[in-house]
């Protein structure tokens, strides 16, 4: 199969497709295998950032935006949560 094949089966862009060849990964299925491993990677990520994303905008929300003393993110951030 070829590398323009490759890429529009896995969607791979060509230069990371020579990596992949260059390092012994040069069957279809092998490449295949490894673009899923790097979704998975990249989903479990979105997951955490959009954790991450729920609880500043819970913060944000909280936050009088004042001169007050207290404040909700500092506070949340100094629990460590």
């Amino acid at each position: 199969m070829n590398i323009g094949a490759l890429y529009k089966e896995t969607g791979i862009a060509a230069k990371t497709i020579r990596y992949y060849e260059s390092v012994g990964l040069s069957a279809s299925a092998d490449v295949r295998s490894l673009a899923r491993a790097h979704l998975g990677e990249i989903e479990r990520k979105l997951k955490e950032l959009e954790a991450m994303r729920a609880t500043l905008d819970h913060l944000i929300k909280r936050c009088h935006g004042n001169k007050r003393p207290d404040c909700p993110i500092i506070d949340e951030l100094a629990m460590g949560s």
